[in-house]
């Protein structure tokens, strides 16, 4: 069995729900720098890459899913109108 370590965000204790949302976006903003991703992916090993790109895939899968689901909810929604 293998254990997954994850890291706690002390901000998050510190932080009501909405002013860590803030904090967040102010310190880690949700803009994708390839530069840096892939400075931590060569510090893995070969089988921890092929494994964060498993879990990588998956969560695009699910962006997908989500992302044609709302596609579907407003075609429906200018064909009501």
């Amino acid at each position: 069995m293998q254990i997954h370590e994850q890291a706690v965000d002390p901000m998050s204790l510190i932080l009501s729900p909405s002013a860590y949302r803030i904090w967040v976006e102010k310190v880690h903003p949700h803009v994708l720098k390839t530069a840096e991703v892939q400075a931590v992916l060569q510090t893995l090993t070969p089988d921890e890459q092929n494994a964060a790109l498993s879990k990588a895939r998956t969560l695009a899968q699910y962006g997908n899913a989500v992302e044609d689901a709302m596609k579907a909810i407003h075609a429906r929604g200018a064909q009501s109108k």
